[in-house]
């Protein structure tokens, strides 16, 4: 699987995430993945409301004085990870509708690509979901519009140190895929993990491609 590309090339191109805050605390640090990128930009990187339309509200209301931070992409920042530590830090509570947006500068835009997941989400889907992204294109925009089956590809972390990633934001760089069956040598594939803390598993997603 490879990820696919949101062109950001003008002033202002924003594009944004909807995620549900997984608990309640601050949170203070964002990244986002480029794919290619031509001409490099300082973008903001902002932790924003949702309208009531279920989409990043165009305002730029943040979460608290300050909840943005500034990313210098490089020409050269091909395929990385971007990590912005936010001015100062956005207070959400357990199940919180919020926005991750990532906005090309007024001046001197660049033309980059944000990564993105394509195809369908295996918990929420286009049009009407709490979890989707959307995109604001040309010059400058005025709105946000759905990202029909594209996820950007984002995480957040809270002062507390935790990572979390969108539900059903599936985070990757490029890959290809196992492929084993019931006569395989041996006919199991996994991961292990080992957490520093007790805990209680209660399910696991696996990615399958072409069974």
């Amino acid at each position: 699987p490879t990820p696919g590309s949101i062109l950001l090339d003008a002033a202002d191109e924003a594009v944004g995430m909807m995620c549900i805050a997984p608990k309640t605390g601050n949170i203070a640090r964002i990244k986002y993945r480029l794919n290619t990128v031509t001409t490099g930009a300082t973008l903001n990187v902002a932790l924003e409301a949702v309208g009531s339309n279920g989409l990043p509200a165009f305002t730029k209301a943040l979460f608290g004085t300050n909840s943005e931070g500034s990313a210098v992409v490089a020409d050269a920042d091909d395929n990385v990870w971007k990590e912005v530590t936010l001015t100062a830090a956005g207070a959400v509570t357990r199940d919180l509708p919020f926005a991750i947006v990532v906005r090309s500068p007024s001046a001197s835009a660049g033309n980059l690509n944000i990564a993105a997941r394509t195809g369908p989400n295996p918990d929420t889907n286009s049009e009407g979901a709490r979890v989707r992204g959307a995109q604001a294109l040309g010059a400058p925009p005025s709105a946000f519009a759905e990202l029909n089956q594209q996820y950007p590809m984002v995480a957040f972390r809270y002062d507390d140190g935790t990572w979390h990633s969108p539900v059903g934001a599936i985070i990757f760089g490029t890959g290809g895929s196992t492929q084993y069956n019931s006569g395989s040598t041996t006919n199991r594939r996994g991961n292990r993990f080992q957490v520093p803390f007790k805990t209680t598993v209660t399910g696991a997603w696996a990615f399958i491609i072409n069974p």
